[in-house]
């Protein structure tokens, strides 16, 4: 979301971008599913049983455990603090740019796992379909982290997109 804006802010700053799992707002965008919401704003949990009930919502069931548990002890150390995290679901919840998509002129891909329970595929589609040339790529297998569900595949799609972007002329700011 911070790139959407960004993008929307600053388009001679960016010379392309990549979208990864995530919506524009606004009143077409598809919300998460009820439990995973239930599971995002719980406080009256310890932090490991946050962590174990958003689980479910962040990677495809068929990614390993053992992956999961790897990429859980480096997300745990940023965690953040608990006025923090409600503050970043509060910008969430409060900001848009699907009424402005379709002023992005950077190339766009727009990458996304298919299984993902958190910001449903649907808003990939979405996003996608306003920017003008964007680059839709939906991962099967993987959730709302599609690059510890399906690292290769994620790998592709992102090294393919770049080798293909040309620099955009530098313009004198």
């Amino acid at each position: 979301m911070i790139a959407q804006e960004f993008a929307l802010q600053y388009p001679h700053r960016v010379r392309s971008l990549i979208l990864g799992s995530t919506a524009a707002g606004g009143p077409h965008a598809v919300p998460a599913q009820p439990e995973a919401l239930e599971a995002l704003v719980r406080r009256d949990v310890t932090p490991e049983q946050s962590k174990e009930a958003i689980i479910p919502f962040l990677y495809d069931p068929a990614t390993p455990r053992e992956r999961i548990d790897e990429d859980m002890v480096i997300r745990m150390k940023w965690y953040p603090t608990p006025q923090g995290y409600m503050g970043q679901l509060q910008g969430i919840f409060g900001w848009e740019a699907s009424s402005r998509l379709a002023q992005i002129t950077a190339p766009t891909l727009v990458i996304h796992g298919e299984s993902d329970r958190l910001v449903p595929p649907a808003n990939a589609r979405l996003i996608a379909e306003q920017i003008p040339n964007a680059k839709l790529v939906l991962i099967p297998h993987a959730g709302h982290i599609f690059a510890t569900d399906q690292p290769a595949a994620a790998h592709r799609a992102i090294l393919e997109f770049l080798a293909v972007q040309q620099p955009r002329a530098q313009t004198q700011v």
